[in-house]
């Protein structure tokens, strides 16, 4: 697969980017450009002091001279375009990508080469014809430091005291930034700002939440007005607010607009344009409109954005929901993280500290509404590109739209966009409405207009919100190679999680699977493409080699029960064909594409949106039907839990985590033969004719169990997805006869004794313990892997002390039945043989604990209701 990408050249150091590939590089960029004299820089990276003296040597052969920068971020090199007589410029970078990757900047004049420009420039590398000269190197060491002063001239100081904190990430800036601190006059708490090329501590990506967690702990405890956030080559920031919160990109750019277009009212249309992405929020638009701007949406991409400066050379601002922003009323319009920082520093400082009246860091986007929107969802491509985004933009013919990058579609309360990725075979799909009604509304016209085109399903379970309860931390574990070990911790619990270092180019599947054993069936010949996907159940591969293969990633194992789940599995399963372990622990599960398989979810989903009763509850008892009919199979398999404990034992440590939330005491239950059951199974794992074996849940890992769940959990797994989906879908249909269908399929086909009183309905604790479990792994799994709001369990569980009360008073009857029954039996015996004037005190009794008895049966909820509707509750 080739190097050379959509905005650079980029990829693996040592087998793609040698010395050989950097010296010809070199040659090629002089000979393409006919330039004399370029700038260079490089970041940290292991691999950049021999890709730096190799590119050197292939430029000054060519006959052109070096600006020798030497260690500084890709600000400082743009920088230097504006300042230094040069006809091109180039960092030596991988951005934010991980320790084994480096890469090449290339930039003509100003503007950086992209798209069929660099396209062209290969041709030339490919063709190996380059000019031929002698051109000498200047080292220009401290050029930066004469950056920095030209920064601080620029952007101002603040106007008072100000203390924050600054996460480098361990990449280049963080020795700059504080030295730039120091000039400012800035309280500065440093976070990871020493240099470590191999970034032990997350990557250097502000933009994504899971990468701010440190940084939002040094706010915390150390009373920093905000935090800042800067990535790998030190072109882009992320910020949090003062109480840690991570702060959306283009919410952040909205400081930069108000400021900048504040006394330019009267000027031209140009001289208050603002450019920003497609992927932007309407917020942003809103804002730029009420600060007497003009917006503007452009592709995405630094390159697109430079252009466009370029072209309205009066326009003061740029910005992307990737971190990079253009500011261009006094300053020359490239992305510096460095300029930025020390702009909003500025920009906030003008005001008192929030200590004698100012305004906080989040009051700054108060005023912003919160647009509900799905988060970026990334749907494999199902065919040609230009075939696909041919059809997508006819079936949205009618409406308006915006085809500067992709089709951005205009509803009346919010948009949609679908865009084709640059450097994946994928689909870019992100939705945002201004209410929660008007984002249902649009994703079932969406689906309505599209979903026969593509799988829209990633883009309904988006998660939009990451809790920060937990760290997640590298460590020093045993691994294999190809992968790195993930600690998280925290609120008393842990797990070590084995997670793929890099899986984006075809040679990175080789390093994977290198010290791996297979078993099963697994792909055997060359990889000719690969395609990485996200998903809420662990990362996931689409291979083409030997045929169509899906490699599923199992970060946190399962200690070879995959393997013997899927050996015992009856034939109406759909299980793995194969896979990879290590030292006995399951890393990835291997399927066969071309064996598809379509489960309900989707149609489910459909359904509850269009409240089609009928529809739905046939597919729920299907459903219920398919899992009796797997639980039936397995039956003779089922085994008694060694230790003999009550489930409300076994949740007795997730509610003592979380006990200061919301939890409450487990209801009571009861033992429960247990079964080789599916662990974590939901509508997406069955079809009308299979179950699919599938993942186990992260949360399984962070809190061990000590035998197999019962098959109960199953059902209550399947029906917890369901209160899922029905919460994502906002039907006008009632749940409870929803549930009641899913459960009487189930019973039509399950072991007979699996659906008896004694086990299933709530006065004996029944399907309502596992309900309440699945909440709480739903939760456990938000705040440990920040996979998403755990809704609606996080809802669901505000009742379950309402539901224990309820379950208390009806106990009562239980325990009035139990006196009874005892005191007229105790009366009988005491008066043997009795008489007739014995028996009245005796029945009486007797009827009473009938009647309490009937009483706490007739008032216990069925398994139907979930239990937080139980004693007059609804989902929300």
């Amino acid at each position: 697969m080739s190097v050379f990408k959509a905005y650079d050249i980029r990829g693996l150091a040592g087998s793609q980017l040698d010395a050989e590939f950097a010296e010809r590089l070199g040659a090629a960029i002089v000979t393409h450009l006919g330039a004399k004299q370029i700038a260079v820089a490089r970041d940290i990276r292991e691999s950049g002091p021999e890709l730096h003296a190799a590119l050197l040597s292939g430029i000054t052969s060519a006959g052109a001279n070096v600006l020798d920068l030497g260690v500084t971020s890709t600000g400082v090199l743009y920088r230097a375009t504006v300042d230094l007589d040069v006809d091109a410029s180039i960092a030596i970078t991988a951005s934010h990508n991980p320790p084994e990757y480096n890469g090449f900047k290339i930039c003509r004049g100003r503007l950086p080469m992209a798209g069929e420009e660099l396209q062209e420039l290969k041709e030339t590398f490919d063709s190996g014809e380059f000019d031929v000269g002698s051109g000498m190197i200047t080292e220009l060491q401290d050029f930066q430091l004469e950056v920095l002063d030209t920064i601080v001239e620029n952007a101002g100081k603040p106007s008072r005291p100000m203390k924050v904190a600054i996460d480098c990430g361990n990449a280049v800036p963080g020795p700059l930034v504080v030295e730039l601190m120091g000039r400012m006059n800035v309280d500065l708490v440093p976070v990871h700002c020493s240099w470590d090329n191999s970034f032990p501590n997350h990557p250097p990506d502000p933009t994504r939440p899971d990468n701010m967690h440190d940084l939002s702990a040094a706010v915390v405890g150390n009373g920093c007005e905000f935090g800042i956030g800067m990535d790998g080559d030190g072109d882009r920031i992320g910020v949090v607010d003062e109480s840690g919160n991570f702060i959306h990109p283009d919410r952040l750019m909205t400081i930069f607009a108000r400021d900048i277009l504040s006394g330019r009212e009267g000027m031209s249309e140009e001289e208050r344009t603002v450019f920003y992405d497609v992927k932007c929020s309407l917020a942003l638009e809103n804002s730029i409109l009420e600060s007497g701007g003009v917006p503007k949406m452009v592709r995405t991409g630094h390159s697109f954005m430079k252009r466009e400066l370029e072209r309205n050379p009066l326009s003061p601002l740029a910005g992307e929901m990737s971190g990079h922003f253009f500011i261009h009323d006094k300053w020359p319009g490239f992305d510096c993280s460095l300029y930025n920082t020390a702009r909003l520093l500025e920009i906030v400082g003008r005001d008192p500290s929030p200590s004698e009246g100012g305004p906080s860091f989040s009051d700054r986007f108060s005023s912003l509404p919160d647009y509900p929107s799905t988060g970026e969802a990334k749907i494999p491509l199902p065919g040609d590109r230009e075939e696909v985004m041919g059809a997508v933009s006819e079936a949205f013919s009618d409406m308006s739209c915006s085809t500067v990058d992709g089709i951005r579609v205009r509803y009346e309360g919010g948009w949609f966009l679908c865009r084709p990725s640059n450097t994946e075979s994928i689909l870019v799909m992100r939705a945002e409405g201004m209410t929660d009604a008007a984002l249902r509304s649009i994703l079932a016209d969406v689906d309505a207009r599209i979903g026969h085109i593509a799988d829209l399903s990633a883009l309904h379970h988006v998660p939009a919100w990451r809790p920060r309860a937990m760290s997640a931390s590298k460590t020093d574990d045993a691994c294999p190679t190809g992968f790195h070990t993930v600690n998280m911790a925290g609120m008393g619990m842990s797990a070590l999680l084995f997670e793929p270092t890099t899986i984006r180019e075809t040679d990175d599947w080789e390093t994977v699977i290198s010290d791996l054993e297979p078993w099963g069936e697994v792909p055997s010949g060359e990889i000719q493409s690969l395609t990485y996907e996200e998903t809420p159940r662990g990362p996931l591969v689409r291979l083409e080699a030997d045929g169509e293969w899906t490699a599923e990633f199992l970060p946190w194992g399962s200690d070879g029960s995959i393997r013997a789940r899927s050996k015992h599995a009856p034939s109406m399963c759909d299980s793995p064909c194969g896979g990879f372990y290590w030292d006995g622990r399951d890393m990835i599960i291997m399927r066969k594409s071309s064996d598809t398989f379509k489960g309900l979810d989707g149609e489910l989903s459909r359904a509850l949106r269009n409240n089609d009763a009928d529809s739905s509850t046939k597919i729920l008892y299907n459903a219920g039907a398919q899992l009796g009919m797997y639980h039936s199979a397995v039956q003779a398999v089922r085994s008694t839990p060694p230790d003999q404990k009550r489930w409300n034992s076994r949740n007795e440590s997730i509610e003592r985590v979380l006990r200061a939330q919301f939890i409450w005491r487990a209801p009571f239950t009861k033992e429960q033969p247990c079964t080789l059951s599916l662990l974590d199974v939901r509508f997406s794992d069955i079809s009308d004719s299979k179950v699919r074996i599938g993942r186990p849940r992260l949360a399984d890992a962070l809190r061990p169990h000590e035998s197999e769940k019962p098959g109960m959990r199953d059902l209550a797994s399947l029906m917890h997805d369901l209160s899922r989906i029905y919460y994502e879908s906002k039907p006008t249909l009632g749940i409870t006869d929803l549930r009641l269908s899913l459960i009487d399929g189930w019973k039509s086909t399950a072991p007979g004794e699996w659906g008896s009183d004694a086990a299933f309905y709530s006065y004996k604790g029944g399907i309502a313990i596992w309900e309440y479990e699945q909440c709480l792994l739903d939760v456990m799994e938000a705040t440990s892997h920040q996979s998403g709001a755990p809704e609606p369990a996080v809802t669901m569980l505000k009742y379950v002390k309402s539901y224990q009360k309820g379950m208390f008073n009806n106990r009562t009857f239980a325990a009035l039945s139990m006196m009874s029954f005892f005191f007229a039996a105790s009366t009988l015996i005491s008066n043997i043989p009795p008489s007739l004037m014995d028996l009245p005190i005796p029945a009486f009794l007797a009827v009473l604990g009938l009647l309490s008895l009937r009483t706490y049966r007739n008032k216990s909820p069925p398994p139907e209701k979930p239990f937080n509707s139980s004693f007059g509750f609804t989902i929300e």
